[in-house]
């Protein structure tokens, strides 16, 4: 954990070894990417190194603190969001029409989604979503996904 910040440097406490639950000791020169959050969430990642050990309010370990041109942002998420736009028809359960058809991302898919309710009086839950994918071959797969209505 983060304790505070130094000259080049900052400090963490010491780590917990996670299969013994004891403090792990890292000798000086130990070299490892740090990953941290940003006020916004933003995820980066820097490469660091332990330069000593610190006594203060509580044992600490110093590490080196690259300039932050250095750091990497990166992506990092259960869910990887990718900048590609799917045609996707929109059938309701026992339907063959469909109630429509969307593109342009998750924005469009959450104005779509208020329309859909206020159509079918939120009564629908189950719906099919078909996706043409379009193969370097220039042949079509078509994605058939049984989908749920959410609130």
């Amino acid at each position: 954990m983060f304790v505070e910040m130094g000259t080049g440097c900052f400090h963490t406490d010491f780590p917990i070894d996670v299969e013994t639950g004891k403090i792990a000791f890292l000798m000086d020169g130990t070299q490892f990417n740090v990953t941290f959050f940003n006020e916004e969430q933003a995820v980066y990642v820097f490469e660091s190194e332990v330069s000593g050990k610190v006594k203060g309010r509580i044992p600490m370990i110093q590490l080196l603190l690259p300039e932050a041109e250095t750091f990497v942002k990166i992506q990092w998420r259960q869910i990887l969001l990718l900048d590609v736009t799917l045609d996707t028809a929109i059938h309701p359960e026992h339907s063959v029409y469909p109630f429509s058809h969307i593109n342009g991302g998750y924005q469009r898919w959450r104005s779509f989604h208020k329309a859909f309710k206020r159509h079918c009086n939120s009564t629908v839950s189950q719906l099919y979503l078909w996706m043409p994918l379009t193969m370097k071959s220039g042949e079509f797969h078509y994605l058939r996904l049984k989908a749920k209505s959410f609130a």
